[in-house]
């Protein structure tokens, strides 16, 4: 996370995990997200962003977007806020070559993308932070992704903190062969800047 000015923030997140145990790989993802955020009023938001998935194991091959939006702080005081904000967001999405009858399939889709946040501070070191993503198609509002982010981040220094996250994840229309149902608890340090 970098402020550029008091108005404007720029946030950038790259992860990536490669797992193998017994010489076989039983992970192997990346993700990198770029987001930029100017505040037009006190309570409004204007909001943009890019995004690259890649994940072996639920076939995706690449996943690419960008975004376009507003946001609102719906609730804002010195030890919690909780923020809204919808975007229109292209996607394009190619999937694995594999032995499945989906592969090498590529999509391109319009979708809405709506969030709401929230985050509290529990003392000066202690946060808990919740967000909801619901991103449906425009054309076919029944096929929607949901993603629910729930995180407990400890400052343990001024730029360092260490988050315990639980990821869930529901697709209504995954690839072949992938659960619509995905969770994931990770523990992990993260430095800001």
């Amino acid at each position: 996370e970098m402020c550029i000015r008091d108005s404007s923030l720029v946030v950038a997140i790259v992860k990536g995990d490669l797992g193998r145990a017994s010489g076989k790989r039983y992970i192997a993802k990346s993700f990198e997200h770029l987001r930029y955020r100017l505040e037009i009023s006190p309570t409004w938001l204007f909001e943009t962003f890019v995004q690259h998935e890649y994940d072996q194991f639920r076939r995706l091959e690449m996943r690419t977007l960008m975004g376009v939006g507003a946001a609102i702080r719906v609730l804002r005081g010195k030890r919690f806020n909780s923020t809204w904000g919808l975007a229109y967001m292209p996607e394009y999405e190619r999937l694995r070559a594999d032995e499945e009858t989906d592969a090498g399939r590529e999509y391109i889709f319009n979708r809405a993308s709506g969030y709401v946040s929230g985050a509290i501070e529990l003392d000066e070191r202690i946060q808990l932070v919740q967000t909801f993503y619901l991103q449906p198609r425009i054309d076919e509002p029944e096929d929607y992704r949901f993603l629910s982010e729930s995180q407990f981040v400890v400052h343990l220094t001024e730029h360092i903190a260490q988050t315990t996250a639980l990821s869930i994840a529901y697709d209504t229309r995954p690839p072949q062969a992938i659960e619509k149902l995905d969770t994931t608890l990770k523990s992990s340090l993260t430095y800001s800047f």
